[in-house]
Parts: structure tokens; C-alpha cells; sequence
């Protein structure tokens, strides 16, 4: 038998675990197309929220190697 369930994003990882506990229960992890462009889209958004990096002007770079401290 093959069974499909719907579970909240936040309890997936409780209830694979919880599942991979029984030897009689076998758990494919394959995810839909869907799924992995939702995935993906949370990553990039989890890695554009965070902190912004540090940038530096060109002429910053310039000054910095020339031994001048820059603004």
C-alpha cells in the first residue's frame, strides 16, 4: 500500500523521523517539482534576508593598495 500525506512544513522533519522508527515503514524522500522550486525559492530568500555583504568602491580598493587609507 502506498499512502500520501499533506504535513506542515514545520513538523516534516518530527515526522519523518518519527516514521523511520518503524522497520515495517519504508519513507522515499522524493520531492515534486513543485516542492523543489519551493524550496529553492525559501533558500534564496533566506540567503537575500540576511545580513548584506560588506562592498567596496573600486577607488576604496585602489586607495587601499596604493597604502592610502580610503574614507
Amino acid at each position: 500500500m502506498q499512502l500520501t500525506l499533506n504535513i506542515d512544513d514545520r513538523k516534516v522533519s518530527f515526522f519523518l523521523e518519527l516514521l523511520q522508527n518503524f522497520d515495517f515503514v519504508s519513507v522515499d524522500k522524493t520531492l515534486s517539482e513543485d516542492e523543489l522550486d519551493d524550496l529553492h525559492c525559501e533558500k534564496l530568500y533566506r540567503e537575500a534576508t540576511r545580513e548584506p555583504l560588506e562592498t567596496v568602491s573600486w577607488q576604496e580598493v585602489k586607495q587601499q593598495l596604493n597604502g592610502k587609507s580610503a574614507k
